[in-house]
């Protein structure tokens, strides 16, 4: 039943990226396809929500170990499109309602990109009481019975999170702001300036993440 309902998310257009642009790039943070890929200046590709988390460690290339600009997630290089209204608007039939996974930012909710949306509904589809999730680098553990969020090895970082119907209102998709009807994903970034801010709150989608620390935050 849960891969049912997992099957059933609202259809895309044929013009517009998916979470996941481009199968055969894999990053190497994640060890899974890029989702919302970015390049940073040596060329080295990686999910966004991947750079961010390393920005806020390192802030070298997880490939070269060249250092990532200071600036970069104010304005990096994103490869692709994405139409944030229609990714954010995908979700779970069920009950003639769709529904998304959202987590919980400082002044509003996110929702989580499509793959990590799809792995937490298995599981809670599956009755499990809690599932552990990579995110940027990260290990996190969602709990179904208290709905919070949290790092494995930090449980003190933690953030609410929530299933709620998909046209509830949100600040965007997994640190990619909503702003326009249509927005070039390079747009979005200014949700990268949180991290830098308070990384405690800072990325799929924990503490605040939307994740580390949480990266895939507001």
């Amino acid at each position: 039943m849960a891969e049912k309902a997992i099957a059933k998310t609202i259809p895309t257009t044929a013009d517009t990226s998916t979470s996941e642009d481009d199968p055969s790039t894999e990053c190497a943070v994640c060890l899974q396809p890029c989702v919302y890929p970015v390049q940073l200046p040596c060329k080295h590709i990686f999910c966004f929500l991947c750079v961010k988390g390393v920005t806020t460690q390192s802030k070298r290339c997880a490939m070269c170990r060249r250092e990532i600009p200071p600036d970069y997630l104010l304005n990096p290089e994103l490869l692709s499109k994405v139409d944030l209204t229609l990714e954010g608007g995908r979700g779970f039939e069920e009950g003639g309602e769709y529904w998304q996974w959202f987590y919980e930012g400082r002044n509003g909710w996110w929702v989580y990109d499509e793959r990590t949306s799809q792995e937490v509904e298995m599981h809670y589809k599956n009755g499990d009481q809690r599932c552990e999730l990579l995110i940027a680098g990260f290990l996190y553990i969602i709990d179904f019975e208290l709905m919070l969020q949290y790092r494995r090895n930090d449980p003190s970082r933690r953030r609410r999170v929530k299933r709620d119907v998909a046209t509830g209102p949100k600040k965007g998709v997994a640190g990619l702001r909503i702003e326009q009807e249509v927005v070039e994903v390079v747009e979005a970034v200014d949700a990268a300036v949180d991290v830098t801010v308070d990384t405690a709150d800072a990325t799929q989608a924990i503490d605040d993440s939307g994740s580390p620390a949480d990266a895939n935050v507001d």
